[in-house]
Protein backbone atom coordinates (compact mmCIF):
# COMPACT_ATOMS: atom_id res chain seq x y z
CA UNK A 1 0.00 0.00 0.00
CA UNK A 2 1.40 3.43 -0.93
CA UNK A 3 1.07 5.88 2.02
CA UNK A 4 1.32 8.94 -0.24
CA UNK A 5 -1.78 8.04 -2.23
CA UNK A 6 -4.21 7.41 0.64
CA UNK A 7 -5.42 9.13 3.78
CA UNK A 8 -6.35 7.70 7.12
CA UNK A 9 -9.99 6.56 6.93
CA UNK A 10 -11.76 9.33 8.81
CA UNK A 11 -15.39 10.17 8.35
CA UNK A 12 -15.72 10.36 4.59
CA UNK A 13 -15.09 13.99 3.68
CA UNK A 14 -15.05 15.41 0.19
CA UNK A 15 -12.89 18.51 0.25
CA UNK A 16 -10.14 17.49 -2.20
CA UNK A 17 -9.58 15.68 -5.47
CA UNK A 18 -9.28 11.93 -5.03
CA UNK A 19 -7.09 9.41 -6.74
CA UNK A 20 -8.81 6.34 -8.24
CA UNK A 21 -7.79 4.34 -5.15
CA UNK A 22 -9.22 6.99 -2.84
CA UNK A 23 -12.39 7.26 -4.89
CA UNK A 24 -12.91 3.53 -4.46
CA UNK A 25 -12.25 3.86 -0.74
CA UNK A 26 -14.77 6.71 -0.44
CA UNK A 27 -17.35 4.64 -2.26
CA UNK A 28 -16.83 1.78 0.18
CA UNK A 29 -16.99 4.22 3.11
CA UNK A 30 -20.20 5.84 1.84
CA UNK A 31 -19.03 9.44 2.12
CA UNK A 32 -21.99 11.77 2.55
CA UNK A 33 -20.58 15.25 3.04
CA UNK A 34 -20.98 17.50 0.03
CA UNK A 35 -17.82 19.05 -1.43
CA UNK A 36 -17.51 22.74 -0.83
CA UNK A 37 -14.73 25.32 -0.93
CA UNK A 38 -13.69 26.27 2.60
CA UNK A 39 -13.90 29.96 3.47
CA UNK A 40 -10.62 31.85 3.38
CA UNK A 41 -9.14 32.18 6.86
CA UNK A 42 -6.78 34.88 8.11
CA UNK A 43 -3.12 33.89 8.30
CA UNK A 44 -1.99 32.63 11.70
CA UNK A 45 1.17 31.16 13.14
CA UNK A 46 1.58 27.39 13.31
CA UNK A 47 1.61 27.52 17.10
CA UNK A 48 -1.56 29.59 17.19
CA UNK A 49 -3.26 27.20 14.75
CA UNK A 50 -2.35 24.18 16.90
CA UNK A 51 -3.75 25.94 19.97
CA UNK A 52 -7.02 26.66 18.16
CA UNK A 53 -7.37 23.05 17.01
CA UNK A 54 -6.66 21.79 20.52
CA UNK A 55 -9.38 24.08 21.92
CA UNK A 56 -11.91 22.86 19.36
CA UNK A 57 -11.04 19.25 20.13
CA UNK A 58 -11.56 19.99 23.82
CA UNK A 59 -15.04 21.28 22.96
CA UNK A 60 -15.80 18.06 21.09
CA UNK A 61 -14.72 16.08 24.17
CA UNK A 62 -17.20 18.11 26.23
CA UNK A 63 -20.13 18.07 23.79
CA UNK A 64 -19.83 14.47 22.54
CA UNK A 65 -18.09 12.48 25.31
CA UNK A 66 -19.37 9.13 24.02
CA UNK A 67 -17.82 9.69 20.59
CA UNK A 68 -14.65 11.69 21.32
CA UNK A 69 -12.39 10.35 24.08
CA UNK A 70 -9.39 12.16 25.57
CA UNK A 71 -5.92 10.61 25.46
CA UNK A 72 -5.63 8.25 28.40
CA UNK A 73 -9.40 8.39 28.95
CA UNK A 74 -11.98 5.68 28.40
CA UNK A 75 -12.58 3.34 25.50
CA UNK A 76 -11.93 4.74 22.03
CA UNK A 77 -14.36 3.86 19.20
CA UNK A 78 -14.21 4.35 15.41
CA UNK A 79 -16.50 7.19 14.30
CA UNK A 80 -19.25 6.62 11.76
CA UNK A 81 -18.63 7.37 8.10
CA UNK A 82 -20.13 10.79 7.35
CA UNK A 83 -19.83 12.03 10.93
CA UNK A 84 -18.85 15.47 9.56
CA UNK A 85 -22.41 15.92 8.29
CA UNK A 86 -23.77 15.10 11.76
CA UNK A 87 -21.34 17.53 13.35
CA UNK A 88 -22.37 20.24 10.88
CA UNK A 89 -25.94 20.05 12.18
CA UNK A 90 -25.14 19.62 15.86
CA UNK A 91 -22.69 22.53 16.16
CA UNK A 92 -25.18 25.10 14.83
CA UNK A 93 -26.18 25.78 18.44
CA UNK A 94 -22.59 26.73 19.33
CA UNK A 95 -21.38 30.01 17.77
CA UNK A 96 -17.77 29.36 18.81
CA UNK A 97 -17.56 26.34 16.49
CA UNK A 98 -17.32 26.34 12.70
CA UNK A 99 -17.29 23.32 10.41
CA UNK A 100 -13.80 24.31 9.18
CA UNK A 101 -12.41 24.27 12.72
CA UNK A 102 -14.24 21.05 13.51
CA UNK A 103 -12.84 19.32 10.40
CA UNK A 104 -9.28 20.23 11.47
CA UNK A 105 -9.89 18.91 14.99
CA UNK A 106 -11.44 15.74 13.55
CA UNK A 107 -8.39 15.18 11.34
CA UNK A 108 -6.08 15.51 14.37
CA UNK A 109 -8.23 13.09 16.39
CA UNK A 110 -8.49 10.43 13.68
CA UNK A 111 -4.77 10.38 12.83
CA UNK A 112 -3.60 9.60 16.35
CA UNK A 113 -2.16 6.15 17.03
CA UNK A 114 -4.87 5.41 19.55
CA UNK A 115 -7.64 6.02 17.02
CA UNK A 116 -5.86 4.07 14.29
CA UNK A 117 -5.53 1.16 16.69
CA UNK A 118 -9.25 1.11 17.49
CA UNK A 119 -10.07 0.97 13.76
CA UNK A 120 -8.61 -2.53 13.50
CA UNK A 121 -9.52 -3.77 16.99
CA UNK A 122 -13.09 -2.48 17.39
CA UNK A 123 -15.71 -3.99 15.04
CA UNK A 124 -18.32 -1.19 15.13
CA UNK A 125 -18.37 2.50 14.24
CA UNK A 126 -20.42 4.82 16.48
CA UNK A 127 -22.40 8.03 16.02
CA UNK A 128 -22.00 11.21 18.08
CA UNK A 129 -24.08 9.72 20.90
CA UNK A 130 -21.96 6.56 21.09
CA UNK A 131 -24.52 4.30 19.41
CA UNK A 132 -23.09 1.52 17.19
CA UNK A 133 -24.26 2.21 13.63
CA UNK A 134 -22.12 0.22 11.19
CA UNK A 135 -19.28 -2.26 10.81
CA UNK A 136 -15.70 -1.13 10.21
CA UNK A 137 -14.92 -2.35 6.71
CA UNK A 138 -12.02 -4.75 6.21
CA UNK A 139 -10.48 -2.22 3.81
CA UNK A 140 -10.45 0.52 6.45
CA UNK A 141 -9.22 -1.84 9.17
CA UNK A 142 -6.35 -3.07 6.98
CA UNK A 143 -5.41 0.47 6.01
CA UNK A 144 -5.41 1.64 9.65
CA UNK A 145 -3.27 -1.34 10.69
CA UNK A 146 -0.64 -0.54 8.04
CA UNK A 147 -0.69 3.17 8.92
CA UNK A 148 -0.30 2.33 12.61
CA UNK A 149 2.76 0.17 11.86
CA UNK A 150 4.19 2.83 9.55
CA UNK A 151 3.97 5.59 12.17
CA UNK A 152 5.35 3.37 14.92
CA UNK A 153 8.31 2.44 12.71
CA UNK A 154 9.26 6.10 12.15
CA UNK A 155 9.28 7.01 15.83
CA UNK A 156 12.77 7.11 17.37
CA UNK A 157 13.53 4.32 19.79
CA UNK A 158 14.75 5.31 23.26
CA UNK A 159 18.52 5.27 23.52
CA UNK A 160 20.12 2.73 25.81
CA UNK A 161 21.91 4.35 28.76
CA UNK A 162 25.66 4.42 28.42
CA UNK A 163 27.58 2.39 30.99
CA UNK A 164 29.80 4.48 33.24
CA UNK A 165 33.43 3.46 33.17
CA UNK A 166 35.08 2.65 36.49
CA UNK A 167 37.55 5.42 37.42
CA UNK A 168 41.22 4.48 37.43
CA UNK A 169 42.15 2.90 40.77
CA UNK A 170 38.56 2.60 41.99
CA UNK A 171 37.78 -0.72 43.67
CA UNK A 172 35.77 -3.23 41.70
CA UNK A 173 32.32 -4.20 42.83
CA UNK A 174 32.63 -6.86 45.48
CA UNK A 175 36.26 -6.04 46.18
CA UNK A 176 37.40 -5.52 49.76
CA UNK A 177 36.24 -2.15 51.04
CA UNK A 178 33.57 -1.70 48.34
CA UNK A 179 29.90 -1.93 49.15
CA UNK A 180 28.45 -5.05 47.51
CA UNK A 181 25.66 -4.45 45.05
CA UNK A 182 22.36 -5.70 46.48
CA UNK A 183 20.81 -8.53 44.49
CA UNK A 184 18.14 -7.47 42.05
CA UNK A 185 14.76 -8.70 43.26
CA UNK A 186 13.17 -11.24 40.98
CA UNK A 187 9.82 -10.12 39.61
CA UNK A 188 7.24 -12.85 39.20
CA UNK A 189 3.71 -12.74 37.86
CA UNK A 190 0.56 -14.78 38.22
CA UNK A 191 -2.53 -15.09 36.04
CA UNK A 192 -5.03 -12.44 37.04
CA UNK A 193 -8.53 -13.18 38.26
CA UNK A 194 -11.49 -10.93 37.49
CA UNK A 195 -11.68 -9.73 41.11
CA UNK A 196 -8.09 -8.42 40.96
CA UNK A 197 -8.56 -6.37 37.78
CA UNK A 198 -9.71 -3.10 39.27
CA UNK A 199 -9.35 0.13 37.22
CA UNK A 200 -5.82 1.49 37.55
CA UNK A 201 -4.21 -1.89 38.32
CA UNK A 202 -0.86 -2.39 36.54
CA UNK A 203 -0.76 -5.54 34.43
CA UNK A 204 1.35 -7.48 31.94
CA UNK A 205 -0.28 -8.69 28.72
CA UNK A 206 0.90 -11.73 26.78
CA UNK A 207 1.22 -10.82 23.10
CA UNK A 208 3.40 -13.74 21.96
CA UNK A 209 5.33 -16.80 23.16
CA UNK A 210 8.11 -14.64 24.63
CA UNK A 211 6.69 -11.14 24.44
CA UNK A 212 4.74 -9.11 26.97
CA UNK A 213 3.42 -5.54 27.05
CA UNK A 214 2.73 -3.54 30.18
CA UNK A 215 -0.50 -1.65 30.73
CA UNK A 216 -3.18 -0.67 33.23
CA UNK A 217 -6.81 -1.64 33.65
CA UNK A 218 -8.94 1.07 31.99
CA UNK A 219 -12.02 2.65 33.62
CA UNK A 220 -14.22 0.14 31.79
CA UNK A 221 -12.65 -2.71 33.83
CA UNK A 222 -13.85 -6.28 33.47
CA UNK A 223 -16.46 -6.97 30.80
CA UNK A 224 -17.65 -10.56 30.86
CA UNK A 225 -14.69 -12.79 29.99
CA UNK A 226 -12.54 -9.81 28.95
CA UNK A 227 -11.00 -6.73 30.52
CA UNK A 228 -10.54 -3.22 29.08
CA UNK A 229 -6.86 -2.17 29.14
CA UNK A 230 -4.78 0.86 28.22
CA UNK A 231 -1.40 -0.42 27.01
CA UNK A 232 1.90 1.45 27.33
CA UNK A 233 1.67 2.08 23.58
CA UNK A 234 -1.42 4.24 24.20
CA UNK A 235 -3.77 1.66 22.70
CA UNK A 236 -7.10 0.99 24.44
CA UNK A 237 -8.16 -2.62 23.89
CA UNK A 238 -10.43 -5.34 25.25
CA UNK A 239 -8.54 -8.62 25.89
CA UNK A 240 -9.44 -12.02 27.38
CA UNK A 241 -8.67 -12.18 31.10
CA UNK A 242 -6.52 -15.30 30.62
CA UNK A 243 -3.95 -13.20 28.71
CA UNK A 244 -3.48 -10.78 31.63
CA UNK A 245 -1.03 -11.22 34.52
CA UNK A 246 -0.31 -9.27 37.71
CA UNK A 247 2.91 -8.98 39.69
CA UNK A 248 2.86 -11.29 42.70
CA UNK A 249 3.50 -8.45 45.11
CA UNK A 250 0.24 -6.82 43.93
CA UNK A 251 -1.80 -9.88 44.81
CA UNK A 252 -4.10 -9.15 47.71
Amino acid sequence: MEPETQQVPEAGTGDRAESPAEAAQSAVAGATESAEAPAAAPAESEGSRRDHIAKVLERLYELFPKAFVREGGGECHPLKVGVVDDLRERIKAYPDLTITKVREALHLYTTRLRYLHCLFTEPKRVDLDGNPVEEVSKEHADFAREKFKEIRATRPRPKKPRLRRRPEGAPQQGAEGAAPRPPRPRVTYHKASASELMPGTEVSVTTGPHHHVKGVVAPGGVKGEGVQLTLETGANILLPIDRVSIRDKDKS
